[in-house]
């Protein structure tokens, strides 16, 4: 007995590094069953949690879309007798197999299999089907002991694998805004200290870009909360397809977002930040008598962090001061901080440099203004 557990025991710690992928744990788990007793066919089933009925999870040795859709309630067929009773079924014959199910088996080259629930004490959670012998001989006591010890073993990998799901499940909820799908302010402070990290390990910079909704309180009050949320949601949808595939973008609190862009130069930010408020000027509010469909619009505040000997905050402290910034010129609009030594120079589309103004460009907001402002 002993030297037949060796090869089950082999085939369980490998599973165990599985836990993390589960459609490939359950795969591996109907081949390595199969491979055990010498079997063409294995197939998974795993209950629903709410209405506790049978679907197929894996299968080896048969093709998966024949029986993918086909479920069993509890009690129902030989697998649904098995997780209704938690006891194990061999069946040798046709007439066997007849005093569970009605209909044939023509899938099938022998009437002998071992059907085996995968559970412990008073919880099962699912069925693992073994059939057809390569030899043509029936499965053997010896088999269902074999298959018995590793089934015990499936029931807790796949208990572990639920408890990866639900950590990984969690850790998606700390991080993620339930509304818009974007990071949250959590994930987006974590990166930002990675950012900081990485410029003390090998130089460079990256930019910073603050965004807030003018003038959302009055949507709010005009339409209401769930007009607010939709327009959110579609600023989240628009503010992803502007970005790039390296940039960070968070939900950073209310009707505020924020966009790290690693590695990213003033001119590039800044191009990066037109693109995103030219989109969000299509969104329209609802076409209502109090708000016949009025132009959202944008303003963004952009700052540049290459120091890292100074504090991180100090680029959310740039960037919100840039914001404040767009706010006074009007809304609707981009501004830039210029960095501590005041010689940043832009270089846009448009070809114009720092310190001059001009529809469409930016502004350079300089650090004697930002004093002023706080002041």
């Amino acid at each position: 007995m002993a030297t037949e557990l060796i090869p089950v025991y082999h085939k369980v710690n490998k599973l165990y590094a599985q836990c993390g992928s589960p459609h490939k744990l359950y795969f591996s788990i109907t081949k390595a069953a199969a491979n055990l007793v010498n079997a063409e066919k294995c197939s998974l089933m795993l209950a629903d949690k709410d209405t506790h009925a049978l679907r197929v999870s894996a299968v080896t040795g048969a093709g998966r879309w024949l029986i993918e859709n086909i479920t069993m309630r509890a009690g129902e067929g030989i697998a649904g007798r098995v997780y209704a009773e938690g006891i194990p079924i061999v069946t040798d014959c046709a007439e066997t197999i007849s005093r569970y199910v009605l209909r044939p088996r023509p899938r099938y080259k022998t009437p002998s299999s071992v059907i085996l629930p995968l559970g412990m004490g008073d919880e099962t959670i699912g069925v693992l089907n073994v059939s057809d012998k390569r030899s043509g001989d029936p499965f053997t006591d010896a088999d269902l002991f074999v298959l018995s010890t590793f089934s015990s073993q499936v029931f807790l990998i796949l208990k572990i694998a639920g408890c990866y799901r639900e950590i990984e499940h969690l850790r998606e909820l700390s991080t993620t805004d339930f509304l818009t799908g974007l990071f949250n302010r959590r994930y987006f402070n974590i990166r930002l200290g990675e950012e900081h990290q990485r410029l003390k390990r090998s130089g460079g910079m990256f930019s910073l870009a603050m965004l807030d909704i003018d003038d959302f309180k009055l949507v709010n009050d005009i339409e209401g909360h769930l007009s607010g949320d939709r327009i959110l949601k579609e600023i989240a949808l628009v503010m992803s397809r502007s970005i790039r595939g390296n940039d960070i973008l968070a939900r950073y609190g209310g009707e505020e977002f924020a966009v790290i862009m690693p590695q990213t130069s003033e001119a590039t930010a800044f191009r990066v930040a037109e693109r995103i408020r030219s989109e969000i000027g299509n969104i329209r509010q609802s076409k209502t008598g109090k708000s016949p469909g009025r132009k959202i619009t944008a303003s963004i505040g952009i700052a540049v962090y290459n120091d890292f000997r100074k504090p991180v905050e100090d680029a959310i402290e740039r960037a919100d001061l840039a914001l404040r910034r767009a706010k006074l010129r009007g809304k609707d609009c981009a501004v830039l901080y210029a960095d501590s030594s005041g010689n940043t120079v832009i270089g846009d589309s448009l070809g114009r440099n720092r310190g001059r103004q001009f529809a469409g460009g930016p502004e350079i907001l300089s650090p004697r203004v930002c004093k002023k402002m706080v002041e």
